[in-house]
């Protein structure tokens, strides 16, 4: 399965709303329809000064921002898109789905996972939404792998700093003793050495 699957359903709402969208709303539909994404940005924008309530402008304005590969953007429309979608399961299943996509594209693969779940639960059929599911789900586990190996490879970096200085610590703490092994080594000869010498004088004294 190719990611190029994530792209289905990012369809503008047009149809559910020909009667009631405000003319900014349809110029912007019709500039989408001709890929001009940018001046359709425009117009929705423009159409939601007017009614900042509207579930179209909203959506298609997620839309345009999603074609020009912006995102984050995108989806914090198809975030307000989801409160304005709550009476009609179908369009706030089609909502769910594009939050995923835009999620999945910024690599919050666990939230698109989630998003495209709760597309499901208001749409089982979708087929389309099962696939990219399945897509982020296999993305999430290698991104938690991945996640998984560098934190063992940070802790085996961790841990040679701390091997390398207790084995310091360690040869240090060998060192103290060897030396004062050393010390009380040769203070005993030193006295081992007086008490001869003593010895020798008492002698030398009692002779002469």
């Amino acid at each position: 399965m190719k990611v190029s699957i994530i792209l289905f359903y990012l369809t503008i709402f047009v149809s559910c709303f020909a009667q009631e969208s405000h003319p900014f709303v349809r110029k912007g539909n019709q500039l989408y329809d001709k890929k001009k994404y940018s001046d359709a940005e425009v117009m929705y924008r423009k159409g939601l000064q007017k009614d900042r309530y509207s579930l179209e402008g909203t959506y298609n304005l997620g839309n345009s921002l999603f074609k020009q590969e912006n995102y984050q953007a995108a989806e914090g429309e198809y975030k307000k898109a989801t409160l304005l979608a709550k009476k009609d399961k179908g369009q706030l299943a089609q909502v769910y789905h594009n939050l995923g996509n835009a999620l999945f594209y910024q690599n919050k693969f666990a939230e698109s996972v989630e998003a495209y779940k709760s597309a499901l639960r208001l749409n089982p059929k979708d087929n389309d939404t099962r696939k990219n599911l399945v897509i982020a789900q296999k993305k999430l586990q290698q991104q938690e792998s991945s996640s998984q190996e560098n934190e063992e490879k940070q802790d085996n970096k961790d841990k040679q700093p701390q091997e390398e200085k207790t084995k310091k610590e360690q040869i240090s703490q060998d060192n103290a003793e060897q030396i004062l092994n050393a010390f009380l080594q040769d203070e005993k000869q030193i006295q081992q050495q007086l008490q001869q010498t003593n010895a020798t004088k008492r002698v030398l004294d009692k002779n002469w």
